[in-house]
């Protein structure tokens, strides 16, 4: 599974960019069979002055069975807090989504 981190007016470090990248591989582990590739977006909503909730994370990931890509988003206060709320949002959506293809491939056998 390839993780791609993008960020937009972020100024996270090499070692902060990395340690994202092992949060995101080791929450959704347990999906990697079923995915190619995951990217992350974080983006700073209303500029570097402001405070407050403004850091959002998107979360695309794309299933093997699938053409269209599991989209989950969150914001937060700060970008790790962002992370982690899509991140959880993102492990719902693939544990439905994957419950419901091994539901089908039983029925289909």
């Amino acid at each position: 599974m390839l993780i791609e981190m993008n960020s937009f007016e972020s100024e996270a470090t090499a070692d902060e960019i990395n340690s994202r990248r092992e949060k995101i591989s080791h929450r959704l582990s347990r999906f990697e069979n079923h995915l190619t590739r995951v990217v992350a977006y974080f983006e700073d909503t209303n500029g570097p002055t402001r405070q407050g909730i403004d850091k959002r994370c998107k979360l695309e990931a794309r299933l093997k069975s699938q053409s269209t890509p599991v989209v989950a988003s969150a914001e937060g206060v700060s970008e790790e807090r962002a992370l982690h709320d899509a991140a959880e949002k993102l492990v719902a959506l693939l544990t439905r989504i994957v419950d419901q293809l091994k539901e089908h491939r039983q029925n289909v056998i």
